[in-house]
């Protein structure tokens, strides 16, 4: 809905991440139908890693490496040569589930409000590391500086087992205010 009160049938989202130079770790949730990396990322940006995965930005060819597509699902690290705005424009993505190996598991953070650690089902965490926060489980309780999933942003999830990480994205409640 516009300020005119219009509704469109079909927009597209758009999605912004602020990145400052160095590594940033994020959450792509919006993304057009082609999600190549060539298509996906622009700007200064020298390089992505994700979970096993990279890719570098070489001046003369492109990106170059073993990630070809950026998944809605999974964290990366884009590392920018300078402070900069990314954007992606297209669908938006929620993913509530995550199958998680044992060890540590870069995923993303897409719903659309933040979701306290507390809330997060999932007996199998050890803990989890974000951009410069962390949390441990001792018991069943989360302790340390990282006290909520942040959407857009991407989270090393560590694990003992095989199992399932589960949470409910719930709606966004937007207050807007007429003038």
């Amino acid at each position: 809905i516009d300020i005119n009160d219009n509704l469109s049938e079909k927009s597209d989202y758009v999605g912004a991440h602020h990145l400052h130079q160095g590594a940033n770790l994020i959450g792509v949730c919006v993304l057009p139908e082609d999600n190549s990396v060539s298509n996906v990322v622009s700007g200064p940006l020298d390089g992505i890693i994700g979970e096993g995965v990279a890719a570098s930005n070489n001046p003369s060819i492109g990106w170059v490496g073993s990630l070809a597509e950026i998944s809605p699902s999974d964290g990366y690290w884009f590392k920018a040569s300078e402070e900069t705005i990314h954007l992606t424009v297209g669908d938006k993505h929620e993913t509530e589930s995550f199958e998680l190996n044992p060890g540590a598991n870069l995923i993303s953070y897409c719903c659309a409000n933040d979701i306290p650690l507390d809330e997060l089902d999932s007996d199998c965490i050890e803990g989890i590391i974000g951009e410069g926060v962390a949390a441990s489980w001792i018991g069943e309780m989360p302790i340390g500086s990282l006290t909520a999933l942040s959407t857009g942003k991407g989270y090393w999830v560590k694990t003992a087992e095989e199992c399932e990480l589960a949470f409910e994205c719930t709606e966004y409640e937007q207050q807007l205010a007429r003038v």
